[in-house]
């Protein structure tokens, strides 16, 4: 993600948004890490002060969540392009109430320039979640 244009208007550079807050410069941010992203289209100033009129783009990162679950990923392509990718969630006790993540990626990419092959390592460890306070039934 290095530009994006919203409605012809530059929202990259101070109109990138990680988690609701916002991220300082032009954020090269890997895609791995991200749930999901939001493109808010139009007028945001509204809602978030002064902003671009085209619209402004928000990154959510992944979370722990209370269920158990894993990805794996493998890709490969031209130029000695190969990456592998891992997503792992555990809750950590019965109850759920405590869990983590766990993602990384590694790629690795040739070119065909000489010498511009590039290595990227990621990793991104999310510290344990806490479920919101629950009522206890009366036994």
């Amino acid at each position: 993600m290095d530009y994006y244009r919203i409605r012809g208007f530059d929202a990259s550079y101070s109109n990138t948004f990680l988690d609701g807050l916002l991220a300082e410069g032009a954020p090269f941010e890997e895609l791995w890490a991200f749930e999901r992203i939001e493109v808010v289209k139009g007028p945001a100033s509204t809602l978030f002060g002064q902003g671009p009129l085209g619209g402004f783009v928000n990154l959510v990162s992944k979370r722990p969540r209370p269920d158990f679950f894993g990805e794996v990923q493998f890709t490969g392509g031209s130029f000695d392009y190969y990456q592998g990718a891992f997503d792992i969630n555990s809750p950590f006790n019965k109850d759920r109430t405590i869990y983590a993540r766990l993602n990384a990626l590694f790629r690795s990419a040739g070119s065909f320039v000489d010498f511009a092959g590039s290595k990227r390592i990621f990793v991104a460890r999310h510290s344990p979640g806490r479920s919101p306070l629950r009522p206890r039934s009366p036994s």
